[in-house]
Parts: C-alpha cells; sequence; structure tokens
C-alpha cells in the first residue's frame, strides 16, 4: 500500500521541522535567553533572542512578542509584540497563534476581527497550546453561526496552504 501525495508531504513536513527545531545551536541559544529570562534578566533574554527571531527563529521570535506585550526588558510596544507574534504564528509556533488570535479579537494592535481571530484561536489549538480554547471559545461567544463558518474555512484553508507549519510533530520532551 503506498502513501499518497498528502501523505509524503506530512512525512517531508515531519522531517524538515524536526531538524530545524533540533538544532543544537539554535535550541542551545534560546536556552540561554529562557535560562536569563527565568532569572529575571529580560533585558538579556531580549538581547539573546533578537538574533534567533530575526534568523526565523519561531520560538524566540514568539518570546519577544511576550516581552514586548508586557515591557519585560524592552519598552513595552504593543505593535512590536504583534510584528514578532505575526512571525511566530506563521512558522506554526502555537504560543503566537493564540496571542495573535486575541489580539484579533480584542482587536488590541490591530484592526477588530473575530474570524481572522477565530482561525489563529483553531490554529493555536491543532497545535497544541491550551491558551488557544479559551482565546476559541472568547471568539465563538461573540460570533453568529456565518462567521464560524468562515473562520473555520480560513483554518482550514491555511493548513493546506502552509504544510510544514501546519503539522509540527509532537511536543519535545
Amino acid at each position: 500500500m503506498g502513501l499518497s501525495w498528502a501523505g509524503v508531504r506530512r512525512a517531508l513536513a515531519a522531517t524538515t521541522l524536526a531538524a530545524v527545531f533540533a538544532s543544537p545551536a539554535l535550541a542551545e541559544d534560546f536556552s540561554s535567553g529562557l535560562r536569563e529570562y527565568l532569572h529575571g534578566d529580560h533585558a538579556v533574554a531580549a538581547r539573546l533572542w533578537a538574533p534567533l527571531a530575526e534568523r526565523g527563529d519561531a520560538r524566540s521570535q514568539s518570546a519577544l512578542g511576550y516581552l514586548y506585550l508586557n515591557g519585560f526588558g524592552v519598552p513595552k510596544n504593543i505593535g512590536e509584540a504583534v510584528y514578532w507574534y505575526k512571525k511566530a504564528a506563521a512558522q506554526g509556533e502555537p504560543e503566537a497563534e493564540a496571542y495573535l488570535g486575541s489580539f484579533y479579537i480584542a482587536g488590541n494592535g490591530l484592526a477588530r476581527n473575530l474570524v481572522e481571530g477565530l482561525k489563529w484561536c483553531e490554529l493555536a489549538v491543532w497545535h497544541g497550546a491550551t491558551r488557544g480554547m479559551g482565546c476559541r471559545s472568547l471568539a465563538l461567544q461573540q460570533m453568529e453561526v456565518a462567521q464560524m463558518r468562515e473562520g473555520w474555512s480560513l483554518f482550514s484553508r491555511w493548513v493546506e496552504e502552509h504544510p510544514f507549519a501546519a503539522w509540527r510533530g509532537p511536543p519535545a520532551e
């Protein structure tokens, strides 16, 4: 029994993602920033994560978004937070997706858009972020049925159009 093209794409995506996220250099650099953050030195964490974020590391992008959202080690700036969360969410980073969905739902840093918010919240749930469930619930409480259908349609289309970011595999231990 052969694999379908979709199955081959998923397998390639899984292999590629495993290689990218298992990169020892990126993992160690991100861990150094996390260690500084946990010790309360948010400015050092920001300095360590910024070059990684610029190079496209989704975890570092999401972490920078969080720092800017809360003003930890950097000036509080919702625009910068949205910028970094968008970059990370586009790569399938679950926490970034949940925050981005929440921003759309609340109109915080972005034009309020429940449909777009639902899409990002669903992606967060899809990728395992428990924060995504609350985000999704908040969106659904405010939506008409037609908007819900549109949001789920956007979610489905995004998954089809972004196979590498759509499938992340099991979380690393």
